[in-house]
């Protein structure tokens, strides 16, 4: 973990925030790990309109930074 931030919520805009402050500290990463919680996925399987990116996934494709989630196994030997 590179950006840690305790907010009142997890939302998109905490991310954006978050991203942010990594971003002008470090420069854009080459990628981002994370899990699969709703900031990072469309959850409506029936969507019809879009290209399957969140507004947080967008942000991250057009500064071309590409995004994969843990799986379980990762995520438990991170123990996040």
């Amino acid at each position: 973990m590179i950006q840690l931030r305790f907010v009142k919520s997890e939302s998109t805009f905490s991310y954006f925030e978050a991203t942010r402050g990594y971003i002008e500290k470090h420069g854009n990463p080459l990628a981002l790990y994370s899990d699969k919680a709703s900031i990072f996925r469309v959850n409506n399987k029936n969507a019809t309109k879009g290209d399957g990116h969140t507004q947080f996934g967008q942000a991250m494709h057009d500064l071309n930074i590409e995004r994969s989630a843990l799986t379980g196994r990762a995520s438990r030997l991170r123990r996040s």
